[in-house]
């Protein structure tokens, strides 16, 4: 199992998609500033920005609601949010720190009624193990690496399905923290930021959370 496990972890790597870098923030403070200004230039700069990180949105989203097949609409309305608030942006943090904020809130929002109120006591998750569990969420999706064979990729598709029931299971809060410091490149300072928590409670959450899923993913392959 653990073969199995570590052969995907390539796919985890990239599940979000590359880093924010600094040419990226520049062209982004571009793309922003010309869509604030109006004009005939507004929305081709507003469509650049959608283009640039509609994938990281869809896998943080996918991971939120634990099923792939609602993640293209809820990408859209995060989008929508961003078109709406865009002139909120301050520059005053990376903008995929941000973005991502709008991502998980409007995801927790989309799915809190369909969550299981169970909440189980569970203890920690090794760093050899998430990357590749974690690696199903991306998986799901068919932006990963391609698999060799369809054997294979059936046993990719049940890995994903079993991560994002386990993901399913956790609460949202310790869900969005694991999330954001599993399928992003965010530290944990911009994960405060993004959720509006202090450093602390954030590497509570993501512990926690982490512990959650381990435990659950062990009750699935045990059964």
């Amino acid at each position: 199992m653990e073969r199995d496990l570590a052969d995907t972890k390539a796919v985890a790597v990239t599940s979000c998609g590359p880093a924010e870098t600094l040419r990226d923030a520049d062209d982004v403070r571009v793309w922003i500033e010309t869509f604030l200004a109006g004009g005939t230039a507004a929305e081709d700069a507003f469509s650049r920005i959608v283009r640039t990180y509609r994938d990281r949105v869809v896998s943080v989203v996918t991971a939120m609601l634990g099923d792939p097949d609602p993640a293209e609409d809820v990408a859209q309305e995060v989008f929508l949010k961003v078109h709406a608030n865009l002139s909120q942006f301050r520059f005053e943090s990376r903008f995929d720190t941000w973005l991502h904020r709008i991502a998980t809130r409007t995801a927790v929002d989309h799915t809190r009624r369909f969550w299981s109120r169970r909440r189980v006591a569970l203890e920690g998750i090794p760093e050899s193990q998430r990357e590749a569990l974690l690696s199903g969420i991306a998986g799901s999706q068919g932006r990963g690496a391609q698999m060799a064979d369809p054997e294979r990729r059936m046993l990719e598709a049940k890995r994903a399905r079993m991560v994002r029931g386990a993901l399913r299971e956790v609460p949202a809060p310790f869900r969005a923290a694991v999330v954001l410091k599993d399928l992003t490149d965010l530290s944990y300072e911009e994960i405060g930021r993004a959720l509006g928590c202090p450093l602390g409670t954030v590497e509570s959450r993501i512990h926690r959370g982490r512990a959650i899923l381990r435990r659950k993913l062990e009750r699935m392959l045990r059964s």
